[in-house]
């Protein structure tokens, strides 16, 4: 992903404290991450693969066999001890699942998962990572409006994918600060070879809904005023071409738009503002040097081995086809 021009990311499921230490340390080359580790389900949620999580993982999130990646939780007690367990093992923040999704086959895209005094309980435990407690803040996965309520109610600071989320609740999170991560290219990937077979066929219909609705969200959320994040849900061979997220968002939005998605809004998310997605003192000297504008063509970013021509993280040069910019820790 470094190679690929992103100098920081945000995991919300699946990364820990390890992946974050050794490329802190420079022992791999990659981005600077934050990370939340396994994401939270409730039984019989997005996330619990129940009697199949022995089987070989070979679907998407949610779906057969991806359950390594998620901890399974009911009610306060529950979530209280999972949430200090996660924080006590270095989470940056911590992911839970308040309502169905695409690829899992058992539940419905609109059910609304954990209750507000679930989700409370995992809000309470935000403390200690950085100064400010709301900095360190539970992000809810969700797609309906009912459900986006019932994690508002309980203090989620932010909502991944959404795109079926109503005007009365973008307005909600817009009033409170709520951010929102649209993940358009995973939807589209998932809708085509190969990797339509990473999903049950009973899923292809909720798939759909989510694809339709993507669109009209993004657009809406930013025209009330949301923090849009940029972020994409794709991992493993889909990393090759999450890029296309910047493409599929410029089809609602201008490049100037996405362009901050992806730098000054994200680093809000983060509760880094003034140290990432800004050139200035005080600020992480992290840049890309580029041989098109992408204020004009946001675009260019599907194509770095074209447009991008040099890649600097914390000051230190990764990669460069530039004379005389000498590479300091080549991307292997």
């Amino acid at each position: 992903m470094l190679w690929r021009g992103f100098t920081t990311v945000r995991d919300v499921g699946g990364a820990n404290r390890h992946y974050k230490n050794a490329t802190e340390q420079w022992l791999i080359p990659g981005p600077r991450i934050f990370q939340g580790g396994p994401v939270m389900s409730q039984t019989g949620g997005h996330g619990d693969d129940g009697a199949d999580s022995d089987k070989p993982i070979t679907g998407c999130c949610g779906s057969t066999g991806s359950g390594r990646d998620s901890v399974v939780v009911d009610g306060v007690e529950e979530c209280t001890r999972a949430a200090r367990k996660m924080m006590r093992a270095g989470a940056d923040h911590i992911k839970i699942c308040s309502s169905g999704g695409v690829a899992s086959p058992t539940d419905k895209l609109d059910s609304e998962q954990f209750t507000v005094a679930e989700i409370k309980a995992i809000c309470d435990q935000n403390y200690g990572l950085l100064s400010d407690p709301r900095q360190r803040f539970i992000a809810a996965h969700c797609f309906t409006s009912p459900a986006a309520r019932n994690a508002i109610e309980g203090g989620i600071g932010g909502i991944e994918h959404g795109h079926l989320l109503d005007d009365d609740t973008l307005k909600l999170m817009a009033k409170k600060g709520v951010h929102l991560t649209p993940t358009l290219i995973v939807q589209e990937l998932l809708s085509k070879p190969p990797y339509q077979a990473m999903i049950p066929p009973q899923s292809r219909e909720k798939l759909k809904l989510v694809i339709d609705g993507g669109y009209k969200v993004i657009k809406r959320a930013h025209e009330l005023g949301v923090n849009i994040g940029f972020g994409t849900d794709c991992f493993g061979s889909m990393q090759n071409v999450q890029l296309s997220e910047f493409d599929l968002r410029k089809r609602v939005l201008s490049s100037d738009v996405v362009l901050r998605h992806a730098t000054v809004n994200g680093a809000k998310i983060l509760g880094m503002q003034g140290k990432l997605g800004v050139i200035q003192e005080g600020a992480f000297a992290d840049l890309l040097l580029l041989s098109a504008n992408p204020l004009e063509d946001v675009g260019i970013f599907n194509e770095p081995h074209k447009f991008v021509k040099g890649i600097v993280k914390d000051g230190r040069v990764v990669r460069s086809e530039i004379r005389d910019l000498r590479v300091e820790v080549p991307l292997v």
